[in-house]
C-alpha cells in the first residue's frame, strides 16, 4: 500500500524532470518496439497522451462496445 503522503509528493512533483526514463534501457526498447506512448518523452509523449485520452472517454468506449455487439 502506498502512503497518501508519498503519492501526493509523487503527483505534485515535476514528473518530467524528476522521473526521467533511463535512455540506456529505453533506447533498446525503442529500437525493438518503436516510440509508443510508454517509451516516448516530452512533446511526443504529450501528443500521444492527448490522442489516447480522447479515446478513453466514456462515450467513445460506450459507442465502441455497441459496435462490437452489433458485429458479434
Amino acid at each position: 500500500m502506498i502512503s497518501p503522503k508519498l503519492a501526493q509528493a509523487f503527483f505534485e512533483s515535476d514528473l518530467e524532470k524528476n522521473y526521467e526514463k533511463d535512455e540506456f534501457f529505453v533506447g533498446g526498447l525503442r529500437r525493438a518496439f518503436g516510440t509508443g506512448i510508454t517509451l516516448s518523452t516530452g512533446p511526443i509523449w504529450k501528443h500521444k497522451r492527448k490522442i489516447v485520452t480522447k479515446m478513453l472517454n466514456f462515450t467513445y468506449i460506450k459507442d465502441l462496445v455497441s459496435r462490437i455487439e452489433d458485429i458479434v
